[in-house]
């Protein structure tokens, strides 16, 4: 797929060449050259678009992707994004010379599929507004959105009387359930390409935010999709909000016990101080406040000790 991929890069530098000396855009006979000659590897990560009889799909991205580590969600720019610059740009040029009358949205990733229909789901990485562009030689094959699903029902749940179906280039909010419907014939030739937003967008670097400019992303303001993040930060913060009473509670208490400055201080930051404690700093500062507790138990006499042993061996005196 390496050397394939190579190959479709140099077609798609070669056309680009040609273009700009004639000052035109691609055709989709250019672009339907490139995309065969594309090297795909299996997909077996994408489960949401897969059918029950699907263990793979051919689907590459290209762009900004999230990728959830243990702790957080890093922001990065998927494999082959710099290695084929000259067929991301191609594919970007196509989609502005299709434009036409109809307005399509920012985006920074874009979708490259081969040979599937994908199951009826909803995106989830995806901040909304997409474009589907498709080509070759297939019949039937177009997108079934489902403009008004609520999102609070299983995907299978919803009527087909409630859906649309959209034509190439088409239009449509990836958060929304949405399926390809089936080929009559030909689906091992269909290529759709999408071009979307990824969540968390903004937390790109400069050095990667210029990356896809030079290669033709139109990226989105930041305060574009704010409503869309905006939304998923609130989530985040009640839930540390709930959590945060009974972690205060807590460090307030061996803070009093054991007048620790270090647990105090963590005790204002888990009440909504200047800065928020981090969960598992809290935990382990915590832990070690106990262990010192219990050492300081062990090494100091019991409390009222001495005075029960003077008193012990005044009444042994007074029996004599």
């Amino acid at each position: 797929w390496r050397a394939k991929r190579m190959e479709a890069d140099k077609e798609a530098g070669r056309i680009l060449t040609e273009m700009e000396a004639s000052a035109r855009g691609p055709t989709d006979a250019e672009v339907l050259r490139v995309l065969r000659l594309w090297g795909f590897r299996r997909n077996r990560g994408r489960r949401n678009v897969m059918k029950e009889h699907e263990e793979w799909v051919y689907s590459d991205s290209l762009g900004l992707l999230r990728v959830r580590g243990y702790r957080e969600t890093a922001i990065k720019l998927a494999d082959g994004t710099t290695v084929s610059p000259h067929f991301v740009r191609l594919l970007h040029t196509w989609r502005n010379s299709q434009k036409g009358s109809v307005s399509f949205p920012p985006c920074t990733t874009v979708t490259v599929n081969r040979g599937f229909c994908a199951a009826r789901h909803r995106d989830r990485g995806n901040l909304g507004p997409s474009v589907v562009m498709t080509l070759g030689e297939f019949t039937g094959g177009r997108l079934r959105v489902w403009p008004n699903d609520p999102g609070d029902c299983p995907v299978d749940d919803l009527s087909f009387h409630h859906a649309v179906l959209l034509s190439s280039p088409a239009v449509f909010d990836g958060n929304k359930a949405h399926e390809v419907e089936e080929c009559a014939g030909g689906v091992d030739d269909r290529f759709a390409v999408v071009f979307w937003t990824s969540k968390g967008f903004c937390r790109a670097s400069l050095a990667q935010s210029e990356c896809l400019r030079t290669l033709g992303f139109c990226l989105p303001e930041a305060d574009v999709f704010a409503a869309g993040d905006g939304q998923r930060r609130k989530r985040s913060i009640k839930r540390k909000a709930r959590r945060r009473p009974q972690c205060a509670a807590v460090a307030e208490e061996r803070a009093d016990g054991e007048g620790d400055v270090g647990v105090a201080h963590l005790a204002e930051q888990a009440s909504g101080g200047p800065c928020e404690a981090d969960a598992s700093g809290l935990a382990a500062s915590g832990r070690e406040a106990a262990k010192r507790s219990k050492r300081k138990k062990r090494e100091a006499p019991p409390a009222g000790g001495a005075s029960r042993a003077a008193e012990a061996s005044g009444r042994h005196c007074e029996a004599d």
